[in-house]
């Protein structure tokens, strides 16, 4: 590890814009913590995901361990195994979290100008450097009542075009899967099912002729 980590510590500037021009207007990151992929797979409990995957492009990733929520937020964020990002190796209580300090996400789109926004699980308030994020809403809840809160203050974003890049956290799977009884119980199902029609919400207020949606687990 500390021998690879200098390899992102001094990314190269990004002051010049890309040649190939901008392609979308607006990139909504929607994150489905603890989704399976065989569950996301099941029309008739996630049918807006799946007519997503018939209408885009979709693929099924490897995770790499270790296997804990931050150091899986903080790869998504990067683009880096944990081997080399600077995110925490394992799950760190809330106010022991360091600020991920190579280039992720939100500071590339910081750099190119472009407004940013983050709602979900209140580790992301520490995990992303806040002088970064230009609108923000965080809960400690992990439930479909946390859920509920996170998208209902994003939703105004998805149409904000003064925010171009929008990261959305939806938890309650992951919650069923710690809480409820896991993948065996059927409020497993009833979980991403929720979280799907959350995202049918989100798809609503979208226009894809110039927006950008990826939904990852």
């Amino acid at each position: 590890y500390l021998f690879l980590s200098p390899l992102m510590q001094d990314p190269p500037p990004l002051d010049e814009p890309s040649s190939v021009g901008q392609l979308t207007s607006k990139v909504v990151l929607v994150i489905m913590d603890g989704l399976r992929d065989d569950t996301s797979r099941i029309p008739g409990v996630m049918p807006v995901l799946n007519d997503l995957r018939a209408r885009g492009a979709g693929a099924s990733m490897q995770s790499h361990p270790p296997s804990f929520s931050e150091p899986g937020y903080a790869t998504i964020l990067t683009g880096a195994w944990p081997d080399i990002n600077d995110g925490p190796l394992f799950n760190l209580e809330y106010g022991e979290i360091p600020a991920i300090s190579q280039a992720t996400l939100f500071s590339v789109t910081k750099t190119a100008g472009i407004g940013t926004a983050v709602s979900g699980y209140y580790w992301f308030e520490e995990l992303i450097r806040q002088d970064e994020v230009d609108r923000s809403f965080y809960t400690p809840g992990e439930d479909r009542l946390a859920d509920r809160e996170v998208v209902d203050a994003a939703l105004p974003w998805v149409e904000d075009p003064s925010i171009g890049f929008l990261l959305i956290h939806i938890d309650q799977i992951d919650y069923a899967g710690h809480h409820e009884g896991g993948p065996q119980d059927p409020a497993w199902n009833e979980a991403a099912r929720r979280a799907d029609d959350l995202l049918g919400e989100i798809v609503q207020r979208m226009d894809f002729q110039t927006n950008t949606l990826v939904v990852v687990s």
